[in-house]
């Protein structure tokens, strides 16, 4: 594997723990707030959609 290639599956590593790290807390913040907002529910299909697209060119990336 190159060097390269290394660094862009640490960088995508490094991002992955960062999106899991901020839905955890932007769940945390929803189950705290008081009513959930159509926003929030939006932004969460958004998050998932993201990270089944990231996943997606990951795999394609492999093959």
């Amino acid at each position: 594997m190159s060097l390269q290639l290394r660094n862009s599956q640490k960088d995508l590593d490094d991002l992955r723990h960062t999106n899991l790290s901020l839905t955890d807390r932007l769940e945390a913040i929803s189950r705290n707030s008081s009513s959930p907002s159509m926003g929030h529910t939006s932004l969460m299909n958004e998050i998932d959609m993201s990270d089944q697209e990231g996943e997606y060119w990951c795999r394609l990336g492999r093959e």
